[in-house]
Parts: C-alpha cells; sequence; structure tokens
C-alpha cells in the first residue's frame, strides 16, 4: 500500500501558452490524498469562463468538506450528483451555452491506496501499473470512459465512474494533448515512471510547441520508505520485507534439513529394544540347545519368510492357471480343484505356525511381536514419507509451472507496452498452452488456472482490440410499445429511425421518450419484410414476396413502387444516386450477381447485370454496400470491392477471432470506414475503407440477436437493433 502521494501539474509560464481549459489539483487536508479537475473547450467559446468557475468552485467546495474520517467513495459519488445536477441546471438557466461534443473533463479523488474519478470527451488518461516484475502495463482509461458512455449530454455530462487501487509505483496521468502521438512510447513511459512528476511534467512540455497551451497532472504512488536517505542507518530489527523474501528459500532449506526423520527414529527405537531383549537372562530352552536368542530369533523370521514367498509364488502360479482355465468350459472344475488345494495348504500353514509358537516363551513372543508390529510401523511410516515427498515435488513442480507462466506473461506486458503486438500475441500463446498444461486437482488450483486464463484472455481482447461494451445505452424497447413484436431491420433517414417489425409495419423512434410509434396508417405488406434502405426522402422496403414499397416519413404513407422483380432470389439492395441496386443468387445457388435498374416513371425500369468481370464465385455474398465503390461481403467475412463493374485489388484485414456468419455491411460516401456485423460473434467490426485494414471492434453480451445497425458518425453514434431492444454506443474509433 503507498503511503507517499506526489502530484504536479504544469502551469503556463507566458500567454503564448494560454489554453481554454482549466487545471486544479487541491490537497486533502489531513489526509494523503488530492481532488482533481482538468477541462477544455475544443472551440473558443464566451462562456467558458462561467463553465470553469463552476467546476472550480465545486471542487474547492468537496475539498473543504472531505473529513479525516471521509470515505472516499462515498463522498466522491455525492459530489458527482451534485456536479451533475448543478451543470445541468446551470444550461437549464442559460448561464452558458456550449456544445456537449466540445467539453472534455475529468475530475476525481486520489486518497491513500484508492483513486476514484469520472469524465466526458476526449482526454489522453494513462495510468501505469507497476507489476512485481518491475514491468510496467499501460491502461487507457479514457477509452474505458468513451466505451462505457453513451451519448454526452449536459443533462449527466460525467456518468461512468472508474475506480481502482493504487501501488507503490503507480502512475497516473491526464492531458487534453495526446501524449501516446506526440510523445515516442519508450520516452514517455520513462519519463512518467523514472523521474519525480514535477520534473516530468516540465520534460514533457519540451516535446510541444512553445506556443502550445498544455494542460497536465501526474501523480505518482511512492512507498514511504523509499523517501528516506541512504546516510540513515536502519536498525536490524527494521529487516526489509524485501529480505525477508529473499531469503525465504534459504530458510525453507534450512527447516527441511531440521525435520523429524521418522525413519531414524523407528531404526533406534528398534535398536534400543533389541538391546534391551539380549541383555536379560536368556531363555532355558534356548541353553539348552546353545542357541542366542537373537539366532533363534532370526532363524523363525526367515522360516516365515520363506514360507509366504512360497505361497505368494503359488498364488500367482495358480491364478496364471485359473485365468486360463475358466475360459475352457472343461478346464472349469480343474482350476477350482487348485484353488481348494491352496485353501488346504493355507489351513495347514495355519496349523504350522500355532504348534511352532506353543514351544516359544512369553517373552519370544513379546519380542516377536514387538519386531511385527515396528515392521508394520516401519512400513506406514515409509509410505506417508513417501506420499509427502511426492507431493511436496510436485507442489514444487506446480510453483515452477506458475512462475514460467508469469514471466511470459510479463514479458507479453512489455512487448505491449512497445507496441510489439505480434511478439507479444506470441507469448500469450505460449502463455496460453502453459496454463493448459497446469493440474487441476485441488479447487485452490482450478482458481488459480481460470485466473490466469481471465488474465489471458484480457489481454489478448486488447491485442484484438475488442472494446467491450459491458451496458450500451438502451434508447428504446420495441416490446414497451406492442407486445409480441421484434425488430428484422433497422434503417436511418436524415436524423430520424426506423424499425422494421416482425408484424409488417414500420415503427418510428422517439428519442426523448425512448419509445416507439407506428409509422404508417396500415401495415405496408402482407409478407415478411426482407430488406430496407433509404435515399435520405424516402424509406424503401422489400418483402419475401418480392414487392418493393416506397415509405415518405413526411405524411406516413407507403406507396408500391413499380420493378422487374424476378421471384425468390434476392438477398439484399440498396437506392444510390436514382438508381435501385439489388443483390440476387444465380438461379442453381453457385453464384450471385448485382442487377442495376434505373429510376423510370412509377418505379424502376428493367434490371440489367452491372458485375462485368470477377475473380471468384459470390456464392456466400449475404449483402453490399456502396460510395463509388461496390462492395460485396460474404458469410465468411471476406469482401468484395468493384469499381465501374470491374474487381479490384482490395481485401479486408485480419479479425481475431475470424469471423465465420457475417449479415450485413455498410458505408456511405462521407464515410472513411467499413462497418461488418456478425450477430453469431456478437459484434460490429469497423475497417479503414481505404486500405482494408482492421481497425476495431465492438462486442457486447447484450447483442444476442442482432438485426442491423446503423451509423451516426457526425456525433459518434453507433445504433444497434437486437431483437426488440435498440441500444447506442460510442464510436471511440472516431476520436482516436
Amino acid at each position: 500500500m503507498p503511503s507517499y502521494l506526489k502530484a504536479a501539474q504544469y502551469e503556463p509560464k507566458t500567454p503564448q501558452e494560454y489554453v481554454e481549459g482549466l487545471s486544479c489539483v487541491l490537497p486533502l487536508e489531513g489526509r494523503n490524498g488530492f481532488v482533481f479537475v482538468l477541462a477544455y473547450i475544443s472551440k473558443k467559446n464566451p462562456d467558458s469562463e462561467a463553465l470553469f468557475q463552476l467546476l472550480n468552485d465545486q471542487a474547492h467546495r468537496l475539498t473543504n468538506s472531505f473529513g479525516k474520517e471521509a470515505n472516499a467513495q462515498h463522498r466522491f459519488e455525492q459530489f458527482l450528483g451534485a456536479l451533475n445536477e448543478t451543470l445541468a441546471q446551470a444550461v437549464r438557466e442559460g448561464r452558458y451555452y456550449i456544445p456537449i461534443q466540445q467539453f472534455h473533463a475529468v475530475v476525481g479523488i486520489i486518497c491513500e491506496n484508492q483513486m476514484f474519478l469520472s469524465g466526458t470527451g476526449e482526454l489522453s488518461g494513462l495510468f501505469l501499473h507497476r507489476k512485481p516484475s518491475q514491468r510496467y502495463q499501460v491502461f487507457n482509461i479514457f477509452r474505458s470512459i468513451q466505451t462505457e458512455q453513451a451519448l454526452p449530454t449536459w443533462e449527466k455530462p460525467f456518468a461512468v465512474v472508474l475506480d481502482g487501487d493504487l501501488e507503490n509505483g503507480d502512475v497516473f496521468c491526464v492531458c487534453q494533448k495526446d501524449l501516446q502521438q506526440a510523445i515516442p512510447a519508450d520516452d514517455l513511459n520513462s519519463i512518467l515512471t523514472s523521474i519525480p512528476p514535477k520534473s516530468a511534467t516540465e520534460k514533457i512540455r519540451q516535446y510541444f510547441s512553445h506556443n502550445d497551451g498544455l494542460l497536465l497532472i501526474i501523480f505518482k504512488a511512492e512507498d514511504s520508505n523509499s523517501q528516506v536517505t541512504e546516510a540513515h542507518a536502519k536498525p536490524l530489527s527494521d529487516v526489509s520485507i524485501d529480505s525477508f523474501i529473499h531469503g525465504q528459500d534459504e530458510t525453507t532449506r534450512l527447516l527441511e534439513d531440521q525435520k523429524p526423520n521418522i525413519v531414524g527414529f523407528i531404526r533406534a527405537w528398534i535398536m534400543t529394544q533389541y538391546k534391551k531383549q539380549t541383555e536379560r537372562s536368556r531363555i532355558l530352552t534356548d541353553l539348552k540347545r546353545g542357541e542366542s536368542k537373537g539366532k533363534m530369533l532370526m532363524r523363525l523370521a526367515q522360516n516365515i519368510g520363506r514360507t509366504l514367498w512360497r505361497i505368494t509364488k503359488r498364488l500367482s502360479i495358480n491364478t496364471k492357471i485359473f485365468l486360463i482355465a475358466v475360459s475352457k468350459k472343461e478346464s472349469r472344475s480343474s482350476a477350482l480343484q487348485q484353488f481348494k488345494t491352496i485353501k488346504y495348504t493355507l489351513i495347514a500353514l495355519h496349523k504350522k505356525i500355532i504348534e511352532k509358537s506353543r514351544t516359544l516363551s512369553t517373552k519370544t513372543k513379546r519380542s516377536l511381536i514387538s519386531i511385527i508390529v515396528l515392521v508394520v510401523i516401519l512400513s506406514i511410516g515409509l509410505f506417508l514419507l513417501s506420499q509427502s515427498h511426492a507431493k511436496s515435488t510436485a507442489q514444487h513442480k506446480y510453483d515452477q509451472q506458475i512462475s514460467t507462466i508469469q514471466d511470459v506473461m510479463d514479458r507479453a506486458g512489455g512487448a505491449m507496452i512497445y507496441r510489439d503486438e505480434n511478439q507479444a500475441r506470441t507469448l500469450y500463446q505460449q502463455a496460453t498452452s502453459l496454463v493448459a498444461q497446469l493440474p487441476t486437482d485441488l479447487p485452490i488450483r482450478q482458481e488459480k488456472t481460470k485466473k490466469l486464463t481471465s488474465d489471458i484472455e484480457t489481454a489478448m481482447d486488447e491485442l484484438r482490440h475488442i472494446v467491450h461494451v459491458p451496458n450500451p445505452a438502451l434508447v428504446g424497447d420495441l416490446a414497451t410499445s406492442v407486445s409480441n413484436v421484434s425488430g428484422v431491420r433497422l434503417v436511418r433517414s436524415n436524423s430520424l429511425l426506423f424499425v422494421a417489425g416482425t408484424d409488417q409495419n414500420l415503427y418510428r423512434l422517439d428519442p426523448t421518450q425512448k419509445l416507439f410509434t407506428v409509422a404508417n396508417t396500415a401495415p405496408i405488406t402482407n409478407s415478411t419484410i426482407l430488406s430496407t434502405s433509404t435515399d435520405d426522402k424516402h424509406v424503401f422496403i422489400l418483402d419475401s414476396a418480392n414487392h418493393l414499397f416506397s415509405f415518405d416519413p413526411s405524411n406516413n404513407t407507403s406507396t408500391p413502387v413499380t420493378a422487374s422483380l424476378e421471384e425468390g432470389r434476392w438477398k439484399s439492395f440498396m437506392t444510390y444516386a436514382n438508381r435501385l441496386y439489388l443483390l440476387q443468387s444465380s438461379p442453381d445457388g453457385t453464384d450471385s450477381q448485382i442487377i442495376r435498374m434505373n429510376q423510370a416513371t412509377g418505379g424502376f425500369g428493367t434490371g440489367q447485370s452491372w458485375i462485368v468481370s470477377k475473380t471468384d464465385s459470390l456464392q456466400q455474398a449475404v449483402s453490399f454496400t456502396l460510395d463509388k465503390s461496390l462492395y460485396i461481403l460474404k458469410s465468411n467475412g471476406q469482401a468484395v470491392r468493384f469499381e465501374n463493374g470491374s474487381e479490384v485489388g482490395w481485401a479486408l484485414g485480419i479479425v481475431d477471432p475470424p469471423i465465420t456468419q457475417a449479415t450485413d455491411m455498410w458505408t456511405d460516401g462521407n464515410s472513411k470506414y467499413l462497418y461488418v456485423m456478425e450477430p453469431t460473434g456478437k459484434r460490429l467490426i469497423v475497417y479503414q475503407k481505404d486500405t482494408g485494414a482492421f481497425i476495431m471492434q465492438y462486442k457486447s453480451d447484450s447483442f444476442d440477436n442482432l438485426k442491423g445497425f446503423a451509423i451516426d458518425e457526425k456525433n459518434y453514434t453507433i445504433y444497434l437493433l437486437s431483437g426488440s431492444k435498440l441500444y447506442s454506443i460510442a464510436a471511440s474509433h472516431l476520436r482516436t
């Protein structure tokens, strides 16, 4: 647990460094912690000073009211609720008018070993966690905030709360500049982790132009022991925990040498008893024979041993005979006769032992019994010792396996810090193979295996550029408006969102009430709605009976559209530049074609094949989209690009895990990206349109029945239709 927190913020030195923002770090009196605020407006606004003054007042109020016994989490939640309400009220009263998209801020408390913060907009928030291996793992805090936050509004600008524990060496840095873009990764990590925060702020400032305004706050957690100078000697009683850990192996070895020696104890006890017996008076019968008691007992033990060996050998031979004999009906009787012989042999041996034991004196019998008991105890002791040694060996091997896995994971984490994704991926795959070899015979080992697997999956998700959305914002639910109806398609026309339902109606979303209302006055069609499209004036609907309809949102009416559509082979369609494009499968189902129809009076004219040259079959084609180029999506996630009817050299980048069942794709002339939906993977995948390079994938367990999606890049929002529910998530890839 860190007991010493350092904080520093960069303060502008000249008027040229002025930035439309606020940066303040306020110490908590009587507590090891700080309250901090960093905010800025991306465009100059005359109302910004009023907003910054409000934030500054709220931060000082929290600092002044934070008592010595205050609970940091409880006080921060109270502060955040009051701050959100104050900001919303100020906007409603017209005290300032600033578009929420231009507002970027973070507020938080760092107190002792805990940190609580919230933010909105786009900032550079880096958390560097020092692992036991002394390597650092870097987390982008604002990526988490942007992922979890829905559309930001002034009603609740700080909607996401992040919390975490601080350990020795951890560093938190927040800035309005993208530090990872402006400073090489090696330099940035070295600056933040190796020098004090105050010096780090000055060093980072050198990477920017002297006219650039900079808002920068850095916190670093340290152990107070690190503040003691080497000139002060420590007493021997203050041996550090590091020294103890360093000597653990030596201590363990010494303790192993001093453990009770069961075998040695039993051997010494036997020798003591033997000496006692030999020192006693000899038995009369033994003296008459002229034999010592020890020789007599040894001879008796040898006789018993030879007898037992003969019985064992006889049992082995007879068992083999019996196994061979039972397979033959004619030999079963003879096998039974063999076992009767064994029975008689055992009875005879028992009688012989009884007769011989009668000739022994009481003391001899006691000695014999003592020897037998000692042999049994010795056997049990050896067995237990062997078991203990085997367990110790297995545990040592297990600990070595865990150490190896941790080392591989640490190396992979280091590779990620230096952005060597190929090396990191290889190392994490190696760690996965090593984890699979771990024994899981004990519950504690099962938990350890589960924990390691979870850690590796989390790291691999970062390599796979997966953005997990645990709780996407619910924009609307058809089930609240009409029962037993779910959505089949989602279409966005200008700023309006429509969902085509399973009841052949078109529903319009009311975003303020989060409710759907029926848009059309009567059912659009009697057949299942197959696909939808829009030309920003009308919504077009294609049903399974090959009928095309046009819906006018201005008067809520739908009319049939004349088009020569062949029966039963349409997969998808789009309207573009007053033309109708349709994806049609071939009659034998082995290929697909794009049919283009020009606009005519009352509808569209006769269709013509648009593709003139291609290299591969389009049998697996499921959807398409177009701007100046036309892109056809296959179910396996591959896509083909066409220009003027001819295929061009272009391919989508590799995604991990691979796409197996894609269903839809979208782009337009204003977008730099291409979006692909895979319902079975519960994800939406983003590519760079020009190069086909993979960018990011959004995934959520809530996307369990994806039917469609719509993109609003202007407002950084993605809408996804899952069954009857319509969700929205932040398009964080547009902010990077």
